[in-house]
């Protein structure tokens, strides 16, 4: 539809296509649909990126990166894990029902050792033999937010915590771009340079 689009409407009419009948559909129940195989993501991922070249009028050997960051984009893996880790906020904090609350549990709850993870109150990470169990939602969100830090994880209201989390993420991605334009190759050079 946009690839049809294109030569009728400018920048901004393509922008405002792209975010009124595709961009919802990419959302839309991501935090379900998102624990999917790495292959389909990596689909979708095309598609956002066909989606930015085109509103861009940009060539297929421009970088995408810097067209995501042109139009102000996150990769549609990056969203995911946003969102999932909304939701886990919300249920950690109490702000959904009660059969959302029983699947989390925390470390201490399952043993009194002093490790880190009881220590930094990390949730329980179920053991799965198969794949599809690794991606289940609540192994996946409970592995992300055990990336958390403390400080993050008590944010008090549920929109800092949305700004938060968003500004991390747009900030790994600006400094790819900066890796991108100086040509770094190894990422310990990215500490010295944020």
């Amino acid at each position: 539809m946009l690839k049809r689009a294109k030569t009728y409407l400018n920048y901004w009419q393509r922008n405002l296509l792209y975010n009124t009948l595709i961009w919802p559909l990419f959302k839309y129940c991501c935090t379900v649909w998102g624990n999917t195989k790495y292959e389909n993501l990596l689909r979708l991922l095309r598609v956002q990126k066909r989606c930015a070249r085109l509103i861009l009028d940009a060539s297929f050997s421009d970088n995408s990166v810097k067209l995501f960051s042109k139009l102000s984009w996150l990769p549609i893996d990056d969203v995911i894990r946003m969102r999932k880790l909304c939701l886990m906020y919300k249920i950690v904090n109490g702000c959904c029902p009660q059969y959302f609350k029983d699947y989390i549990s925390y470390v201490n709850d399952k043993h009194r050792h002093n490790t880190r993870a009881s220590t930094n109150n990390n949730l329980f990470i179920h053991l799965f033999r198969t794949n599809s169990g690794l991606r289940n939602f609540y192994a996946s969100v409970n592995r992300l937010w055990n990336t958390l830090d403390d400080s993050t994880r008590s944010i008090t209201t549920l929109r800092n915590f949305k700004k938060y989390v968003s500004n991390k993420y747009t900030l790994l991605i600006l400094s790819s771009i900066i890796l991108l334009f100086i040509g770094l190759s190894n990422n310990f050079s990215l500490v010295f340079l944020v």
